[in-house]
C-alpha cells in the first residue's frame, strides 16, 4: 500500500546529530539496561492475593515514577484506580488468578483491585490532538530473575512487556532533553499509560479507556513485541476451559474415570481441526499470512497459562505387560505422524529452539510404564515454530486407543491417563485459539464448544460407553479478545512509518496485522475514530518463554521512533 508522503518537522542539524549520538551514548544504553534490570526484577506475576499483587504494582510503579521524575520533570504522573464499572463491560474479564469470580461482579471488582490501579503520565500540551501510548507491567508465570549479558536484558518481562514500558520511558526522557537542549517540543500532548493485568484479560487497560481521560484521544500506540513493525490491526484470540467429569452410570464402575485422559485426547484432535478450519477461511488483506494459531496450554495440573505453549505431559500407561516393543513402536510412529504435520523440532533450524528428544520411557512395575513427552513453550502467536507437548500427547493417546480396538484382546487391558497421585475424577484443558477480522469472537466460541463436544462424543461412541458416561462443558471467561482492522493510512500511522524510515528501522517494507492479541483491541472497540497501532521491540518468539531477553539497540531504536512521532503528529493532521 502507497502512503501519502508526511512530511515532518525539519530538525536543527544539531538536534539531528543529537538523536543519532544518543543511540549509541554509553550512558543512555546503560540507564537504559539498569531500569529495565529493576522492573525485571519485580515479581509482577498474577498472583492469588490481591494486596500481594497490589505491592507489586506498587513497586513498580515506585521505579517508573522515580524515573521520570529524574529524567522528564515536563511529565505529570498520578495513579488511577480501576473503575468499578469495568465490571459492566463486554470485554471485561473475571480476576480467575485470586479465586474472586463469585458473586456481583461490580463486588468482585472492588475485593480484587482495592489499593491497585493503572499509572497515567501526561506531557501537558494543551488544545493539541491527544497522542497515547500504552504498555502493561504484568507478566506470566513463572517469575524469572532479570540478569544482563552485553547488549541482551534477560528475565520475565524484558519483552513482554516491561521492555515496552521502558521504551515509553525512554521517550519521555528523550522528549525532555529535546525541549531543553534544542527548544523542540511535541506537536501533541502524550499520555503514557501503564497498565495492570493485561496478560490476565486486559482490565488495566478497560479501565482507561472507559475514564473520561481518553475522550478525545485521536491515535493510541499499544507497545507489544512487534520486531519494530508497524499493525494497524490484531488478530483476535480467545482463551478456552475444557472440562470433562467421569459419572458413574449403571454396568459401569468408577474405574471408568481412567477414561478421563483419552476422551480429551479426541477433544484436542478436534480442536485443533476446528482451528485448521478457521484458519482455511481466514482471508484478510492485512493478514495474508494467516496467523491463526490454536495453543494447548494447560492439562489438568501441567502447564502454566492458557497461551503459553505446554511442553511437559507425564502419561501412564496402564496393563502394558506382554505388549512387547509393540506400544513402543506405536508411540514412535503416532510421533512420526506428528513431526509430519507440526514438523520435527529435534532438527535444527525447524523451529525456535532444538528439542533434546520428544519422549522418555520408564518401567515403574511390570504392568504399566511411564511416557513423558516433551515439547518446547513460548507464546501461542509462535506455536508453528514452537513445540505443543499437550497436541503431541493427544496425538499419541489417539493412536493408541485405536490400536487398542484393532489389536484385540491382548491389548483390551491398556489404559492411558495423566501420572497423577489419584485417580482422575475430572479433567481440565485450558488454551487458545486466534482468528481474524473474518470471524467474530462469538462464532469461534461455538465453534470451539461444539469441537470439544464432538470429540468426547466421538470417543464414548468408539469405546462403547453410556450416553452421559463422560459429560464435558467448554467455558471462555477468561480472555476474550475481537480481532479489529483500521485503515493503514491515517496521519498516526504515516507518522510512524515517516518516523520509522528516519530510524532506519523502515524500507517501504508491506503494511500487516500483528500475528497476536493485545489490549489494542479494547481500544479499539471503545474509540471507533480513533488510529489503533501496535509496535513495539522484541520478538514475539521471546514472549513467555524461558529465556525471554531483548536488546537493548531495539529499546534505543523504539524510543526515538515514538520521540519522532510525537514531533510530528498533530502537525500535520
Amino acid at each position: 500500500m502507497e502512503m501519502p508522503p508526511l512530511p515532518a518537522p525539519t530538525l536543527p542539524p544539531q538536534a539531528e546529530a543529537f538523536l543519532r549520538s544518543w543511540l549509541t551514548d554509553p550512558t543512555t544504553r546503560q540507564t537504559a539496561k539498569e531500569q529495565l534490570l529493576q522492573l525485571v526484577n519485580i515479581d509482577t506475576t498474577p498472583k492469588p492475593s490481591p494486596q500481594a499483587c497490589a505491592r507489586a504494582e506498587k513497586e513498580a510503579f515506585n521505579a517508573i515514577e522515580q524515573f521520570l521524575t529524574t529524567h522528564s520533570p515536563s511529565v505529570v504522573s498520578r495513579r488511577v484506580p480501576i473503575r468499578p464499572d469495568i465490571a459492566d463491560h463486554p470485554d471485561f474479564t473475571l480476576p480467575y488468578y485470586t479465586g474472586q469470580t463469585t458473586g456481583p461482579r461490580d463486588n468482585i471488582v472492588r475485593r480484587t483491585y482495592r489499593e491497585r490501579g493503572n499509572l497515567l503520565a501526561r506531557w501537558p500540551n494543551p488544545n493539541l490532538p491527544v497522542l497515547a501510548l500504552n504498555a502493561h507491567i504484568d507478566t506470566v508465570a513463572p517469575h524469572v530473575g532479570g540478569r544482563v549479558e552485553g547488549d541482551q536484558v534477560h528475565g520475565r518481562g524484558s519483552v513482554d512487556d516491561k521492555g515496552p514500558c521502558v521504551v515509553m520511558m525512554l521517550t519521555a526522557w528523550l522528549l525532555d532533553t529535546l525541549a531543553e537542549r534544542f527548544g523542540i517540543r511535541p506537536a501533541c500532548e502524550l499520555l503514557l499509560e501503564f497498565v495492570i493485568d493485561e496478560e490476565t484479560g486486559g482490565n488495566g487497560s478497560l479501565s482507561v479507556a472507559l475514564d473520561k481521560t481518553h475522550a478525545s484521544a485521536d491515535a493510541i500506540l499499544v507497545l507489544e513485541c512487534t520486531q519494530l513493525r508497524f499493525h494497524p490491526a490484531n488478530r483476535g484470540a480467545v482463551w478456552y476451559f475444557a472440562r470433562l467429569d467421569a459419572t458413574d452410570t449403571p454396568g459401569h464402575p468408577p474405574a471408568d474415570r481412567d477414561h478421563l485422559l483419552e476422551a480429551m485426547a479426541f477433544a484436542v484432535g478436534s480442536l485443533s481441526q476446528c482451528g485448521d478450519g478457521i484458519k482455511s477461511e481466514s482471508n484478510h488483506p492485512l493478514f495474508p499470512h494467516r496467523p491463526v494459531q490454536t495453543c494447548h496450554g494447560i492439562i489438568g495440573p501441567h502447564g502454566q497459562h492458557p497461551s503459553r505453549v505446554n511442553d511437559y505431559v507425564p502419561l501412564l500407561l496402564k496393563g502394558t505387560g506382554g505388549l512387547g516393543d509393540g506400544i513402543r513402536l506405536l508411540v514412535d510412529q503416532a510421533v512420526a505422524e506428528y513431526c509430519s504435520r507440526y514438523g520435527d523440532k529435534t532438527r535444527p533450524g525447524t523451529g525456535d529452539a532444538t528439542l533434546k528428544a520428544h519422549t522418555a520411557w520408564t518401567d515403574i512395575a511390570p504392568e504399566s510404564a511411564r511416557l513423558e513427552v516433551f515439547g518446547l513453550t513460548g507464546h501461542m502467536g509462535s506455536v508453528d515454530r514452537l513445540d505443543g507437548a499437550i497436541t503431541k500427547a493427544a496425538a499419541i493417546v489417539r493412536k493408541l486407543v485405536t490400536a487398542r480396538r484393532e489389536q484385540g484382546p491382548a491389548w483390551a487391558g491398556l489404559t492411558v491417563t495423566l501420572q497423577n497421585r489419584g485417580p482422575l475424577r475430572t479433567l481440565t484443558l485450558e488454551g487458545g485459539q486466534g482468528f481474524l477480522p473474518t470471524h467474530e469472537l462469538d462464532e469461534v466460541c461455538r465453534r470451539m464448544r461444539a469441537a470439544v463436544e464432538e470429540g468426547v462424543r466421538g470417543y464414548t461412541i468408539r469405546e462403547g460407553l453410556p450416553q452421559g458416561a463422560i459429560t464435558c462443558q467448554t467455558t471462555f471467561d477468561k480472555l476474550h479478545n475481537a480481532a479489529f482492522a483500521r485503515p493503514a493510512d491515517g496521519p498516526a500511522m504515516r507518522a510512524m512509518l515517516h518516523a520509522g524510515r528516519q530510524t532506519g528501522i523502515y524500507a517501504d517494507q508491506p503494511i500487516r496485522g500483528w500475528g497476536a492479541s493485545c489490549d489494542a483491541r479494547i481500544f479499539a472497540r471503545e474509540f471507533p475514530n480513533a488510529e489503533i497501532v501496535t509496535f513495539g521491540p522484541g520478538h514475539l518468539s521471546q514472549a513467555h518463554a524461558n529465556d525471554e531477553h531483548v536488546n537493548v539497540n531495539e529499546l534505543l531504536l523504539a524510543a526515538v521512533t515514538l520521540a519522532r512521532v510525537a514531533l510530528a503528529f498533530g502537525a500535520h493532521r
